[in-house]
């Protein structure tokens, strides 16, 4: 049988997902190889990428299964340190949230403030000018703007 007649058919193995590792490893080699025939050219980029990808079936060396002790605890440190980072930066988040809903800031000739004493004055001022009675109304315009209250 031809070499050409036997890629062919082991391509049309590979595509109906029959093939063996070992005929899928062939193909591999095929087409990483400069001669490729015509018309399996558009599969070319298939297969180089497929063999760029690591094996699943392949057995690990020595090296990766038993790692010293110390590249061990660097990965546990690493892993742990950035657990930790994690968890600050939501504290930290949430702590930022919490503080700006609980937060009230008014404007006053100009000027932001939060100082409720200076608030209660203005707004007392502003309505005698009005002539209103400025005890209640005060207590419940304050009470709405600061507190939220009805």
């Amino acid at each position: 049988m031809n070499n050409k007649d036997y890629i062919h058919q082991l391509t049309d193995k590979f595509m109906e997902g029959e093939t063996t590792l070992k005929e899928e490893q062939e193909l591999y080699r095929y087409f990483s190889q400069g001669d490729v025939a015509e018309d399996l050219l558009p599969l070319r980029p298939l297969f180089t990428g497929l063999a760029a990808l690591p094996s699943m079936y392949e057995e690990p060396s020595t090296t990766d299964r038993h790692e010293d002790g110390h590249t061990a605890l660097v990965h546990l440190v690493v892993r742990w340190t950035s657990v930790a980072a994690a968890v600050l930066l939501l504290f930290l988040g949430g702590t930022a949230v919490y503080r700006s809903q609980n937060y009230s800031e008014v404007i006053v000739y100009g000027h932001k403030s939060n100082d409720a004493a200076l608030l209660h004055h203005e707004m007392a001022s502003t309505m005698q000018q009005l002539e209103m009675q400025p005890e209640n109304s005060v207590k419940a315009q304050l009470d709405d703007v600061l507190l939220g209250q009805d």
